[in-house]
């Protein structure tokens, strides 16, 4: 297998063009690229209620992506749910996963290769279009590394992976909470692969990246966060906090993230 990889633009869109292969016609063609957030469900993004009851209403929400690499291959059936989930058999697990595992996705038909720090919040955003090799992407992966702030960027993050700040209501006691996810660089924690899609990638078609905020936060038990040492201040979420122990998954798996693919218009 040969692979050419041509950058466009700043050098932020990059596609493997690759020969070879017989599940794509080899063919480049141009597909746009973007970026939005919804609720699981599909609601909007900054309001949402956990498994355990708690009404949560987001002021912030923000996280530092990218890479995002599209393969032709799907999820392995070895990254399946347990065999006692229902589901188990129909929706394969991502794995951010420890160094001895391999997400083998095939040929990559398409990339972004550089960072984007998005506001959840903001609606969707365009990534721009870029080449592509025409053929049906079934997975793709993606990195989770510490934000590269350019000169005059607003830290959406504040200086971490990930940032959130909101208040949660259950049973008429409201807490304002604020916090940010950090990564370990240790293995391959900041990867998170094997994300099921189905993309026929081809000419002017769309495929957006949708992160979900409120996977981050499920089954977080705010009223475990320390109270502030300032009156009227935030409770803090970090990563001792049982609230950062759920985000830490939650931002990391298969639940946070989904591809979602529109052909051209005719």
């Amino acid at each position: 297998m040969i692979s050419l990889r041509t950058a466009i633009g700043k050098g932020a869109l990059v596609v493997a063009l690759t020969t070879g292969c017989d599940s794509t016609s080899g063919r480049e063609t141009v597909v746009n690229l973007a970026i939005t957030a919804t609720t699981r469900a599909g609601g909007a993004p900054a309001s949402f209620v956990t498994e355990d009851g708690w009404q949560v209403q987001l002021t912030e929400a923000a996280i530092a992506i990218g890479p995002v690499y599209l393969f032709e291959n799907p999820p392995p059936l070895a990254q399946r749910l347990p065999w006692w989930r229902p589901d188990g058999w129909l929706l394969p697990m991502a794995h951010a996963h420890a160094g001895d595992q391999h997400f083998n996705g095939g040929a990559v038909l398409a990339e972004y290769v550089d960072q984007l720090r998005y506001d959840c919040l903001s609606g969707p955003a365009s990534l721009g279009s870029t080449p592509a090799t025409v053929g049906t992407a079934r997975a793709f992966s993606l990195r989770l590394d510490p934000p590269r702030l350019k000169s005059g960027e607003v830290d959406l993050t504040h200086g971490h992976h990930a940032w959130v700040a909101g208040t949660a209501t259950r049973e008429g006691e409201t807490i304002a909470f604020e916090g940010g996810l950090d990564i370990d660089a240790a293995g391959t924690l900041r990867r998170v692969d094997g994300l099921p899609t189905e993309a026929p990638l081809d000419e002017g078609g769309t495929f957006t990246l949708v992160v979900h905020p409120d996977a981050w936060l499920e089954g977080a038990d705010f009223a475990s966060l320390p109270a502030s040492m300032e009156a009227g201040q935030p409770r803090r979420i970090t990563a001792s906090t049982q609230p950062g122990a759920v985000w830490f998954l939650g931002a990391r798996g298969r639940q946070g993230y989904a591809g979602r693919y529109e052909p051209a218009t005719p």
